[in-house]
């Protein structure tokens, strides 16, 4: 299959009773299991499933040391077997030590990690505005943004998933709003622009 289905999902607290509501929804499926709505998917629509997990790490701070294990033996060493799903981890640096008990069975995770560094203003800037078309978000708000995150930062680099996040959260409200236009309203609603 050459296209992907991309599913994006946060790891929070009630990841393990979510994560198969998540599936259904996106995947628009009536199938019973995990790995059936997969395989479903992908054999009716000929694309493979790229599933996101972003910030990972609250995997090692929300659950047990029960449902932790639960989730990588029970739920993901399941489906990374399944042909065209692929799966994407996005976690803290300092949280990569977590991920040794699980090593014998993940161990690509540590061949094929990517560190993300801080991003310098015009990096930053960019990151910004180029994902949008340029007349859906105003260039003053774009500085205003990377101004506030900057105030965040002991150094003149944005922290990359702090700009994700905010990015992320405007998006998801301009579409609630059937709108691509990252407007000052909408970063005002976040908490931006004091």
């Amino acid at each position: 299959a050459d296209s992907f289905k991309s599913i994006y999902i946060r790891c929070r607290k009630d990841i393990l009773r979510r994560f198969k509501e998540i599936l259904i929804d996106k995947l628009e499926s009536e199938a019973f299991g995990i790995k059936e709505i997969l395989q479903s998917y992908i054999r009716e629509h000929g694309s493979s499933i790229l599933l996101i997990f972003d910030q990972f790490e609250e995997i090692f701070t929300t659950l047990t040391k029960y449902e932790e294990r639960k989730f990588f033996r029970d739920i993901l060493l399941e489906i990374k077997e399944i042909e065209g799903v692929h799966l994407l981890f996005s976690l803290r640096a300092d949280y990569l030590w977590r991920l040794n008990p699980y090593r014998v069975d993940f161990g690509e995770l540590w061949n094929r990690s990517v560190g993300l560094e801080r991003l310098e203003k015009e990096d930053a800037l960019r990151a910004i505005v180029q994902p949008l078309k340029e007349e859906n978000i105003d260039k003053s708000l774009a500085h205003r943004i990377y101004h506030d995150l900057l105030s965040e930062s002991k150094t003149e680099q944005v922290h990359t998933p702090f700009l994700q996040l905010v990015m992320f959260e405007l998006y998801v409200k301009a579409i609630s709003r059937d709108s691509q236009k990252i407007t000052t309203n909408l970063y005002r609603e976040l908490g931006g622009v004091h």
